[in-house]
């Protein structure tokens, strides 16, 4: 595998979230970090200490939580799910739809619009781009090895590549009558 060097943007977005994260009230003791992976995998965690087995070693801090609530304490978004709930358009959905859609909104706003002057900049902008992600059940069986290599997913992805190769009702029909 080629190993790809990280670009001094992704050094400085690493940085930024470890200041970040570092920076957020009732964190606790930090005992990984996120690093640059070289192949392939973009980012991993990193221990700065021994972690004994069984140990809770990464705890997000409520202060660093996107959810309804955030989206709802937020002084752009906050108001305009209001008044879609008070019109009746998120009763639409059903509650725990209408709370992925809030936090999709949040999110959405928080990343794009908002961008740096986002207090979750830091970490959204560690997260993958859209280029950067792929299904697995697309890629190629030798790409597939390389990232989920040792992972139970290749052969998850393996078996749906098989059972999605055959329209529903021949799988069907090939289970009725035993494979003939």
């Amino acid at each position: 595998a080629d190993l790809k060097e990280a670009t001094d943007s992704e050094n400085a977005s690493i940085k930024a979230f470890n200041d970040w994260f570092r920076g957020l009230p009732n964190i606790g003791e930090v005992i990984v970090e996120p690093m640059h992976l070289k192949d392939g995998r973009r980012l991993g965690l990193k221990a700065l200490t021994s972690i004994p087995a069984e140990t809770v070693y990464l705890a997000v801090p409520e202060a660093a939580r996107m959810d309804r609530n955030s989206s709802r304490a937020s002084p752009e978004l906050g108001p305009a799910l209001q008044e879609a709930e008070d019109h009746g358009v998120l009763q639409k959905a059903g509650a725990k739809d209408r709370c992925t859609q809030e936090l999709l909104l949040h999110l959405l706003y928080e990343r794009f619009v908002k961008a740096e002057a986002s207090f979750w900049w830091p970490y959204l902008r560690v997260l993958p781009t859209q280029e950067e992600m792929s299904m697995p059940y697309f890629l190629e069986d030798e790409t597939l090895e390389r990232i989920l290599n040792g992972s139970l997913l290749v052969h998850a992805v393996r078996q749906q590549r098989r059972e999605r190769a055959y329209p529903p009702l021949l799988r069907e029909r090939l289970r009725t009558r035993g494979g003939r």
